[in-house]
């Protein structure tokens, strides 16, 4: 199987475990969902006028743009492999949209997203 089959396998499961997460929080109170604008400073939530500069990130939205895999198997050289990070899951730009949950104070950005056309 090839690296970007990979990538897109994995990039395919962070996404339903996190619609399955949601789902389940979804039923508990102090819960919300709104969409956003990552900003030079900070996130700007569309139904909130100020700037949120305290937020949290999933961890698969901050992932490095490029990263290596090592291959050490016995009897051969080592080697490694330059592994091109699919777009979907590069780190926040500014103008970027987002979907943020929002749980009790928490603002938390769970998903880039972008318009479908």
């Amino acid at each position: 199987m090839s690296s970007e089959n990979e990538m897109a396998d994995l990039v395919s499961i962070i996404h339903g475990n996190s619609r399955e997460i949601a789902g389940k929080v979804a039923g508990n109170t102090g819960f919300s969902m709104t969409l956003g604008t990552i900003t030079a400073t900070g996130l700007m939530i569309d139904n909130f006028r100020y700037e949120i500069t305290d937020y949290m990130v999933l961890d698969y939205l901050t992932m490095n743009k490029e990263y290596f895999t090592d291959t050490n198997t016995a009897g051969e050289d080592s080697h490694s492999h330059k592994v091109k990070t699919p777009d979907e899951l590069k780190p926040l730009n500014v103008g970027d949209r987002v979907v943020v949950a929002t749980i009790g104070a928490q603002n938390i950005i769970i998903g880039r997203v972008k318009v479908n056309a």
